[in-house]
């Protein structure tokens, strides 16, 4: 099921599977793309990347990124600028399914909101309905189209991207805005001394500027990651990352980050 959040120019569009999004504002776009194995690509929960094994107490492994982004969400609340989708599972209504790969009870939820034409918000939540601790991870997917003149990072030491470049990128580690070591080619992971503080990319063709700002996400944003398409050169993304914490019998963690596209003055 899709649903359309509209004000002014901006347009988003949300499906019920996984909470896979588009947003149009003028003519950038901020998507989650379809994996070729057809899994969605967006809200990373509750494990970011490829499982190294079962979760404790689990009897079966999570596929990449867990199930969030494979599930239909029912829906919580919507309205012509806001929506809140829901996946959950209790001791009353339990899914043998999900509970075989995370064997916890919890609400997780996405939430969406126009807060003018320029501003998206985006927010992955979790409560803990279990006696025990939970572990979880929260983390976004946000891919943008690459504009044919490419993008620059201001906050990271002008690092320019270009489609198609040759040779390959190198892309580095920063941690406390500093350079500290190589990565993988084509990707990107970096740590801010202030881990909420928000970050920006520059579209070169038309100097449209977006900001990432996850100032009320708590636990705090401990890193991102930022990369490019390897193999076709037409999208950017960005990874803000929470990772790896123990959340407690009836506490909420949420990722909340708020994206703003602008043009130059």
């Amino acid at each position: 099921m899709e649903h359309l959040l509209r004000l002014g120019n901006s347009v988003v569009s949300i499906n019920t599977l996984g909470g896979k999004f588009n947003w149009r504002q003028g003519d950038q776009v901020i998507l989650h793309r379809e994996e070729k194995n057809g899994r969605q690509t967006h809200a990373c929960w509750p494990v970011f990347g490829v499982p190294a094994g079962i979760m404790p107490g689990a009897i079966k492994k999570m596929e990449r990124h867990g199930f969030l982004r494979t599930s239909e969400l029912t829906i919580i609340s919507a309205d012509s600028t806001s929506l809140s989708l829901g996946l959950c599972n209790t001791e009353a209504s339990r899914n043998e399914t999900l509970f075989d790969q995370y064997p916890f009870y919890f609400i997780a939820r996405l939430d969406w909101k126009l807060l003018d034409e320029n501003t998206l918000r985006i927010a992955v939540s979790h409560q803990n309905l279990s006696d025990e601790p939970a572990p979880a991870d929260l983390a976004w997917h946000n891919y943008f189209r690459l504009p044919a003149q490419g993008l620059l990072v201001p906050d990271l030491q002008g690092k320019q991207y270009h489609a198609g470049g040759e040779p390959p990128m190198r892309l580095h580690r920063f941690t406390g805005d500093r350079l500290s070591g190589q990565l993988v080619e084509c990707d990107w992971s970096f740590k801010f001394d202030r881990p909420n503080a928000p970050f920006r990319v520059g579209f070169l063709d038309d100097g449209t500027s977006l900001t990432i700002d996850p100032a009320h996400s708590r636990p705090s944003v401990d890193r991102y990651q930022f990369w490019m398409d390897p193999t076709q050169g037409r999208f950017a993304c960005f990874e803000p990352l929470s990772l790896g914490y123990l959340l407690g019998s009836g506490d909420v963690a949420r990722q909340e980050v708020l994206l703003s596209l602008k043009k130059a003055a």
